[in-house]
């Protein structure tokens, strides 16, 4: 079964827009309409992965407000990788398509209820030259950033080089680097070009000729304080999960819509989720990429619950990150959103994913079939006819969520190993 590590590393987290309204098939019914809630994280980091046969692709973005010549950026990797800009609206329009979205039955005008449906140019940068014991594979301008690829023997000389040629690099973080020099990790390192400010940062992409990331927790603990959120789309064959840690989703049979508040439990019960095991990576929906092959075009809300318009040239660098993500396969390509909220503490192990044992589809957008407290004036009764919602009452004992502990922590080092292993030493 095919194994990746996963990771984002040493930066800061990125807001996230809010979700779509879902969709809805009503029937002639009462004279009231209450609005779908939006689930979001506002503060997790985004990252997207796309598995394939002969190349992984990671988006990352980051949102970073200190000295523009103190941003550095750096990733271990295995095989070819290049880095290349993407697209900011991606992240946004990928964010407000696949989140969570609770509609409640809604009542909508006569004598029933409704249920509900549910590459960019490139030169090459100056100044980047071998040093003792490190050896520059690559170097490029991408957009705004001066990005190397370099090889080390140690993590003292890695350290050493980096800070020699402008990127800003504790060295307190030589024990973490001295992990994956260990383990023959080649090393992304990116910071912002000359004369760059923080608001020309734009999110990268890094491609890797290799079935097999890293992308180590490890790191990501060396930039935040006490915890960080992570949002994680995978584009891949079939429904993926964590496979090093605990998986978990939450039943659509255990959220219950609130008449006299207008929201569902669904938070309160994720909340639940990681307040149980803090480890745990939450599967927020899983469905066919072919689903969503026109996201960039479904309304984006902001804050105040308004439509966002998203100008057409934004749609178009959206839809061509989709369509690099899917790689060509759409007919077979998932999307599967996770999230977690690590402790820096939790930070001690890459995460890797695999494909899932279920492929049940999670949908983003659901109706709830359980209601409690007095429903608004002007909407009937639930229960009737073509209506499967059901006071709370009388639902039943729901399942509970079942989350899929995963015993294995190694790291992803086998594969990393056996391709090395045939490199000559330096």
């Amino acid at each position: 079964m095919k194994r990746l590590a996963f990771t984002p590393i040493l930066l800061a987290a990125c807001a996230a827009l809010a979700t779509v309204s879902a969709s809805t098939r009503a029937e002639a019914c009462g004279g009231c309409f209450i609005p779908p809630e939006r689930v979001q994280a506002v503060t997790d980091h985004r990252m997207v992965l796309s598995v394939g046969t002969r190349e992984t692709i990671l988006w990352d973005q980051f949102r970073y407000t200190g000295a523009a010549t103190e941003f550095a950026w750096v990733l271990p990797v295995t095989g070819d990788a290049r880095v290349e800009v993407a697209s900011g609206a991606f992240f946004d329009l990928l964010d407000a398509a696949t989140a969570v979205t609770v509609s409640p039955p809604q009542c909508m005008g006569g004598g029933g209820v409704s249920c509900g449906a549910l590459a960019p140019s490139r030169s090459v940068s100056e100044g980047f030259t071998n040093g003792e014991g490190v050896m520059v594979l690559r170097q490029e301008v991408v957009g705004p950033y001066d990005t190397v690829v370099l090889r080390a023997t140690g993590a003292d000389v890695l350290t050493s080089w980096l800070q020699a040629n402008g990127f800003s690099i504790p060295t307190s973080i030589n024990p973490i680097i001295a992990h994956y020099t260990s383990m023959r990790a080649d090393f992304v390192a990116l910071k912002l070009r000359p004369g760059a400010s923080v608001q020309a940062m734009v999110p990268v992409r890094v491609r890797m000729q290799s079935a097999s990331m890293m992308l180590p927790l490890r790191m990501v603990a060396a930039g935040i304080a006490d915890k960080v959120g992570i949002t994680l789309w995978i584009f891949a064959p079939g429904r993926w999960e964590a496979e090093n840690f605990p998986n978990a989703e939450i039943q659509r049979s255990r959220v219950v819509w609130d008449w006299p508040s207008n929201r569902s439990n669904y938070r309160a019960l994720a909340d639940g989720v990681f307040a149980a095991d803090r480890r745990t990576w939450l599967t927020e929906m899983s469905e066919p990429a072919s689903d969503y092959t026109n996201f960039t075009q479904r309304p984006a809300f902001g804050r105040g619950g308004a439509p966002t318009p998203i100008p057409a040239a934004d749609q178009q660098a959206a839809q061509a990150d989709f369509a690099v993500a899917t790689q060509g396969n759409l007919r077979d390509y998932w999307i599967s959103r996770l999230r977690a909220d690590l402790p820096a503490t939790m930070l001690d192990r890459d995460l890797q994913v695999r494909a899932a044992s279920s492929s049940v589809i999670l949908p983003a957008a659901f109706t709830v079939v359980r209601t409690s407290g007095q429903a608004p004036g002007g909407c009937p009764e639930l229960g009737n006819a073509g209506c499967t919602a059901l006071p709370v009452s009388s639902a039943g004992r729901a399942m509970p969520a079942l989350p899929f502990v995963l015993a294995s922590v190694a790291f992803a080092a086998r594969s990393i190993t056996r391709s090395r292993r045939a490199r000559p030493k330096k």
